[in-house]
């Protein structure tokens, strides 16, 4: 492109508009479809309950279905959160927890936003019903899973355990550690570590124990980010 640099720039630009607005319209511009340049959004968001409400995702399997296609998911998240393949699909979905009966959606569609693609993230509910028998406390888990702690703010670090155990059933966990434990400080009620800065980096594991069920427990992986004198990197004081 010859000319002036300003009448470059406005050429530039008036040439960026007209791509816009060519490409405001299902369709292509030369050479390029704007429908292959929008990005799936999204399509299903699977939510886990149990009949009392509380979330059950936590170690469910969710396994979609359609045509000749099958994926499965876990979670450590409140709810499973899942691409489509395109909109006009059937889908099936089943979710899978031990102790709990297998439960499913049928016949579940994406909306199409034009372009043939998948629309809006469609809320698919899944209420999960305990099996007969099953025992007063069933799962435990703590998140997160892993962690790196390092000086900085208050050097506090806080882990939530979460029990999945009858109404009316103590959800309390003991706190342990195992490892390098001069590297922090536990607080064995809270699970809440502190960070002590030490010239050796450290690894440890955190678990937690059911305080009714004492075969019930879940573990951690902490690492703990030691700080020797070294150039750029102060020493611990």
């Amino acid at each position: 492109m010859n000319g002036p640099p300003a009448l470059q720039i406005s050429l530039r630009v008036s040439a960026l508009l007209v791509a816009a607005m060519a490409l405001s319209a299902c369709g292509s511009i030369v050479g390029v479809d704007r429908c292959n340049l929008m990005a799936y959004p999204p399509a299903f968001d699977v939510t886990v309950r149990d009949q009392a409400g509380a979330p059950q995702a936590l170690g469910a399997v969710v396994t979609f279905t359609w045509t000749s296609n099958r994926y499965q998911y876990s979670t450590l998240d409140d709810s499973v959160n899942v691409r489509a393949g395109g909109p006009g699909t059937a889908y099936e979905i089943q979710v899978s927890k031990r102790y709990y009966n297998d439960a499913s959606a049928h016949n579940v569609y994406t909306p199409d936003l034009g372009c043939g693609r998948a629309g809006a993230v469609v809320t698919v509910p899944i209420v999960l019903s305990l099996v007969p028998g099953s025992p007063a406390v069933r799962s435990l888990y703590v998140l997160p899973q892993r962690r790196t702690l390092d000086r900085g703010g208050d050097g506090k670090y806080a882990f939530a355990s979460v029990v999945d155990a009858n109404v009316g059933t103590s959800h309390a966990v003991r706190w342990s550690l195992t490892g390098d434990t001069a590297s922090v400080a536990l607080d064995a009620a809270t699970g809440i570590l502190t960070y002590r800065c030490l010239s050796k980096s450290g690894y440890l594991t955190l678990t937690a124990t059911s305080v009714a069920d004492s075969t019930i427990f879940a573990s951690a992986a902490v690492a703990v980010q030691g700080h020797p004198a070294a150039t750029n990197d102060p020493p611990c004081s």
